[in-house]
């Protein structure tokens, strides 16, 4: 099931950023109007201006790959992606992963292992592990720590608000099954609104850990 996607026009974006290259290269045209340049150096930096200005009119004329679609899978409007990067898009309301190329929305094939993790689930505090590669899913072999180190705030407050704060480094780490051929299949990370979080290469290997241990993929 595919979704054709519309493209979104962002005519005030391309201004903005043809009156920004726009001002860059006045400044460069009067520093040179006005005798800046005596040598090398100043030279280089008389042109610095024009240099931006085209890196600004490429960025206006680039193709405007941020657009708005339907699920092909729940039917929920989604908008404002960027596709500029071919990465697979979460659906929040289905948490499939979907798959956006020649503008056609599809579902990733069921069977999809990436060349590096991409795939998300939040991370419990006692995760469980579906026992095969999470890679392959071939019989498991051995089992790798993977160690997240990440900064924990915690602030206190009175009546007249804000008090302090204090802040403390905690470590998470997992076993993560592997078989003998394959490694670095999964890495930790740590999101401001999921808090820790494990991705995997493996898009069936997610579906199992998140079945198992009672999450979404997101």
């Amino acid at each position: 099931m595919a979704t054709v996607i519309r493209k979104s026009k962002n005519f005030g974006r391309r201004l903005g950023f043809l009156l920004t290259g726009g001002l860059s290269a006045s400044v460069s045209v009067f520093l040179i109007a006005n005798d800046f340049v005596e040598g090398l150096l100043t030279g280089f930096i008389a042109l610095l201006p024009a240099i931006f200005t085209l890196v600004m009119v490429a960025a206006a004329f680039r193709s405007d790959e941020t657009g708005s679609y339907s699920c092909p899978h729940c039917g929920t409007l989604l908008a404002g992606a960027d596709l500029t990067f071919n990465v697979p898009i979460l659906c929040g309301t289905c948490h499939r992963y979907l798959d956006a190329q020649d503008r056609v929305l599809r579902e990733i094939e069921p069977g999809r292992v990436a060349s590096r993790p991409l795939f998300r689930s939040p991370l419990p505090a006692n995760p469980h592990f579906p026992d095969v590669c999470c890679v392959c899913g071939a019989p498991v072999w051995r089992r790798d720590e993977t160690m997240l180190t990440r900064l924990e705030r915690q602030s206190w407050y009175d009546s007249s608000g804000p008090a302090g704060e204090t802040s403390e480094w905690k470590a998470t780490s997992v076993r993560v099954p592997y078989c003998d051929s394959h490694r670095d299949g999964a890495i930790l990370g740590t999101d401001s609104k999921l808090g820790p979080y494990i991705r995997f290469s493996s898009y069936p290997y997610l579906r199992a850990f998140c079945e198992l241990n009672h999450t979404n993929p997101g």
